[in-house]
């Protein structure tokens, strides 16, 4: 049995703990800070670094999760950060090689991109294709609401630039998916945003919101109460999915979907915690090799409460180091505090699983701590349109109307 499904013990306010960490799923490379735009809503607090992450540090952050035994059968290294295309294509060529020459055969290793897409090329695009990248785009919908966040260095927009390079992935023969930023306007006008992404040659189509987290102390979505906006815009995007392209899947919408259908299978069980409060499901490494678990925004972010979240570096901390420091201990302890509370106090907790610490730090100042604006909007929200969603379609009456 892989180690990765131990129990193992965590201090909480003086006394022992029991809990499971891995196994790893998300192994978060930050190949570097520097990103070449500068959105406003941007959570990273170090982007004008110029620092790369050398080819022996990702080396070794793959030798050191199979050395700790949290891999099972499959993992996906994911290189984010800053912008990962500003490295150019050899780098991850090399990385790739390396890591591949590293990991057995009989574990699988997906490798996935996140990127702005601004410096997408030919040459991209073919490496996209024969290393079979795992390629995601920050589009946040039509020009005007796009460019007003999503600006070059100088304050220009960047929807031109980018509508270029998807047209260029679609002649290329690309496959890629989309992660849109929602903001307090664009929830407002659901017609505009699906008639452009259903523009778009994607079958897979996610919305993150504008939040509070690290460097970004503020959000448009909660400056007024957006509550009702959103659940609005989700059933009203399904309406548009269903009647005109039935193949887009929605990431918000048909995951509560899925969650409400296996509640019951998945509610009594520790797997339904999600990656970010699970600790070493995600293993994030800096360009130093230095590493964090839990929520990726965590690693380069403090706070008077804790300090910075780096648990060590790869080259002189070992998985047994970490987990018996009273610093990651402590984090630990105060995190699986915070998912008790939410599972005392919250009806969604079953389809959630306790919610993001990077949020609840932000929002709440604490990682032990209960709901935040984030969890109302991102969970509860999209829980609520697909309990109005199904039963419109299953022609289940709400209690009290008939």
């Amino acid at each position: 049995m892989s180690k990765a499904w131990n129990l193992v013990d965590a201090a909480s306010h003086g006394s022992p703990r029991r809990q499971q960490i891995g196994p790893l799923e998300l192994l978060v490379l930050q190949g570097t800070p520097f990103c070449n735009l500068d959105c406003s809503y941007c959570y990273l607090p170090d982007r004008d670094d110029r620092r790369k992450m050398d080819l022996a540090v990702a080396e070794k952050a793959v030798e050191w999760v199979l050395e700790a035994n949290l891999v099972e059968h499959e993992f996906t290294v994911v290189w984010h950060a800053g912008e990962p295309l500003v490295l150019g294509v050899d780098y991850y060529e090399q990385a790739i090689e390396r890591i591949r020459h590293l990991v057995p055969a009989e574990i699988e290793v997906n490798h996935s991109i996140q990127s702005n897409g601004v410096l997408i090329n030919e040459r991209w695009c073919d490496f996209f294709k024969r290393r079979n990248i795992r390629l995601g785009l920050s589009v946040d919908g039509p020009a005007e609401i796009h460019d007003a966040f999503r600006k070059t260095r100088d304050g220009k927009g960047t929807h031109a630039k980018l509508s270029r390079k998807i047209e260029l992935l679609s002649e290329q023969q690309v496959a890629f998916h989309v992660i849109a930023v929602l903001t307090g306007q664009s929830i407002r006008d659901p017609e505009r945003m699906f008639e452009y992404f259903s523009g778009l040659d994607i079958d897979y189509l996610c919305f993150n919101l504008e939040e509070i987290e690290a460097a970004n102390p503020e959000s448009t979505l909660l400056k007024q109460d957006c509550y009702r906006d959103y659940v609005d815009f989700l059933e009203r995007f399904f309406e548009l999915r269903q009647q005109y392209r039935p193949g887009l899947q929605i990431r918000e919408i048909d995951g509560a979907i899925n969650s409400i259908a296996n509640w019951r299978a998945t509610a009594q069980h520790e797997s339904v915690r999600p990656q970010e409060n699970t600790p070493f499901k995600i293993l994030n490494v800096d360009v130093e090799g230095n590493f964090s678990t839990f929520s990726p925004e965590l690693l380069g972010d403090e706070h008077p409460r804790y300090g910075d979240f780096r648990l060590g570096n790869l080259s002189s901390t070992s998985l047994e180091d970490c987990l018996s420091d009273p610093h990651y201990q402590r984090i630990a302890a105060d995190i699986a505090d915070g998912v008790n509370r939410c599972r005392g106090e919250c009806d969604y907790f079953d389809l959630c699983g306790g919610g993001s610490p990077s949020n609840k730090l932000a929002e709440n100042g604490r990682l032990d701590s209960g709901e935040t604006a984030f969890c109302r909007l991102q969970r509860k929200a999209c829980v609520d349109a697909a309990l109005d969603i199904l039963e419109k379609n299953l022609g289940i009456c709400a209690e009290g109307q008939r």
